[in-house]
């Protein structure tokens, strides 16, 4: 059985995924082994768009973190 989800959710797609897509302008520019593609992605704009996403969680739990030590 095989299933397609469209996702943002980079945490749920490193869950569940083996296969990953991604598309520019419509059209795919990568297509391979999740872990392989994620971990050294090759095409420039991937790696930019997972930065992307690391720094924005990292940022999350840094001013999480801060607020958490602020209430306690």
């Amino acid at each position: 059985m095989a299933m397609a989800v469209l996702t943002h959710e980079m945490a749920f797609a490193r869950k569940v995924g083996t296969r990953l897509i991604f598309m520019e302008h419509g059209h795919i520019t990568v297509d391979g082994p999740s872990a392989d593609t994620r971990d050294a992605p090759r095409n420039r704009r991937l790696r930019d768009c997972l930065q992307h996403v690391e720094d924005s969680l990292t940022h999350a739990v840094t001013r999480f973190s801060q607020h958490f030590r602020r209430a306690v």
